[in-house]
């Protein structure tokens, strides 16, 4: 066997080990460790690649906010930069969106793949059939022995005696099916697959657009509808943000029947899908020989001004979340309106970075999916149900009470804090009664863990639970 079916073998033991009836915590940081540097192990051209670290580190980064944090974002973000790294590691020159797809794809085919590979070895030199079966010999042997052991074992209760130090409960079907199926994900991972097609496809799709004879024609409802859109579109969101400005500055008095809560979420919703409509609508227009007219150039600083007007909307967005937040208090929900309004600065910015450099629309579309996949890996950093319990505590006074029922809603990363409220005698009976229960809860599904499952929150939460027992 290679060096590389060796560490294929290997790798899929220890998934095996760390993962089996476990749940997400330190296994998935020591996975994430193992992947990387057996993937550069495996491709050591890819050492010199400095793109390619910012994705070792993504994938090890998001690994250490499963550990630090356990929520399902960090999972998540876990999960997808495998699936990216995977195929970067082969594929440098593709996009984060490719990469991801055909790593996905990699993965789900891997069986398929395995046994092409299998029969291909099967049918070359005699040298390499060799080696296949010696390897497979060998694990078939030790397989086989085990099985044999048990029956043994349990059949005779002297030898079981006798043989009491060696401990094979761990060996069932369930663990071998696991081990097998460890091993296909880990194939899928280390021999990512290409489909040339599409790699000629994104590769091409993200050059400069350049211009092209025999499409003239066409550009000139390019610029009937440059024209027309957006000067309309300019005007409408002149007077919104004039009357934005007005309410938010001079007479903030919002209008009858409306509450904030109602302007905030109908607004935030409402501007991202204008945002995207329109961005669309760009791309569309400027696709192609639209880019190099001179009625292209006018209608380009009709967009940059639609842009402009945007960021103001955006803004003015931005400061209504806020005041949302310091009226009531900070939710999951405020959280996301802040992170989706960031990421319409940002794609407005790249926006306008595709117009000024002329860039492809697949570019523009690879840019904001690699700019997402970056903003998922860094959110997942951060415990936030953790962060807006402190937040909505250190907040609240007589003038703006404490949502407590809510902080109780939140997943047990909360624990210790909510556990301060309680010792300070703030929680009511029914509080408290719900309180219980997410400590009874949270203690239930922590306490049988073995290491592979340990997690910095499940610490914290044990050990405040524990101190509440005594």
């Amino acid at each position: 066997m290679k060096k590389n079916d060796v560490l294929l073998v290997l790798s899929a033991l220890a998934f095996s080990a760390l993962f089996y009836q476990q749940a997400p915590g330190i296994n998935f940081l020591l996975f994430t460790l193992m992947a990387t540097i057996v993937s550069l192990f495996m491709n050591p051209v890819s050492l010199r690649e400095n793109q390619l670290w910012l994705y070792f580190l993504a994938c090890n980064l998001s690994g250490f906010a499963v550990f630090a944090v356990n929520s399902d974002l960090s999972i998540l973000a876990c999960l997808l930069s495998l699936l990216v790294y995977s195929s970067k590691i082969l594929n440098k020159q593709n996009s984060t969106l490719l990469c991801g797809a055909l790593g996905a794809y990699s993965v789900i085919t891997s069986l398929f793949y395995f046994f092409i590979a299998f029969s291909e070895r099967h049918s070359s030199s005699s040298s390499k059939k060799s080696q296949w079966k010696l390897g497979l010999s060998l694990v078939a042997s030790v397989l086989i022995t085990m099985v044999f052991f048990t029956l043994y074992k349990n059949s005779n209760p002297l030898f079981s005696t006798f043989t009491q130090f060696i401990n094979l409960k761990w060996l069932s079907f369930g663990w071998i099916c696991f081990t097998i199926f460890g091993f296909f994900i880990l194939h899928g991972l280390y021999r990512s697959k290409n489909i040339e097609v599409l790699n000629t496809l994104d590769t091409k799709a993200r050059y400069k657009i350049a211009h092209q004879t025999g499409q003239d024609a066409d550009e000139r409802y390019s610029q009937i509808m440059g024209y027309v859109l957006f000067t309309a579109l300019n005007l409408m969101l002149f007077v919104l943000n004039l009357l934005d400005i007005n309410n938010l500055f001079i007479h903030p008095i919002m209008p009858e029947g409306i509450t904030l809560s109602d302007f905030v979420h109908e607004a935030v919703l409402n501007t991202v899908l204008s945002i995207v409509l329109a961005v669309g609508l760009i791309m569309w227009l400027f696709k192609g020989n639209f880019n190099f007219t001179r009625s292209g150039k006018t209608v380009r600083y009709l967009v940059y001004l639609w842009i402009i007007q945007s960021f103001v909307v955006v803004f003015n967005a931005i400061i209504r979340n806020i005041r949302y937040v310091n009226e009531y208090q900070l939710s999951q929900q405020r959280i996301g309106v802040f992170v989706f309004l960031g990421l319409c600065i940002a794609g407005l910015c790249l926006t306008c970075i595709k117009l000024s450099q002329q860039q492809s629309t697949w570019q523009l579309i690879t840019q904001n999916v690699q700019l997402w996949f970056m903003t998922i890996v860094f959110l997942s950093l951060f415990n936030w149900d953790k962060f807006i319990t402190n937040y909505n505590i250190t907040h609240s006074g007589d003038h703006k009470p404490l949502d407590k029922i809510y902080l109780l809603s939140l997943s047990d990363a909360n624990i210790p804090e909510l556990a301060e409220l309680h010792q300070a005698r703030k929680l009511n009976a029914y509080e408290d009664s719900l309180f219980y229960k997410k400590c009874e809860a949270s203690d239930k599904k922590n306490r049988f863990r073995q290491w592979p499952s340990f997690n910095l929150r499940m610490y914290q939460n044990q050990k405040t639970i524990h101190l509440l027992k005594d």
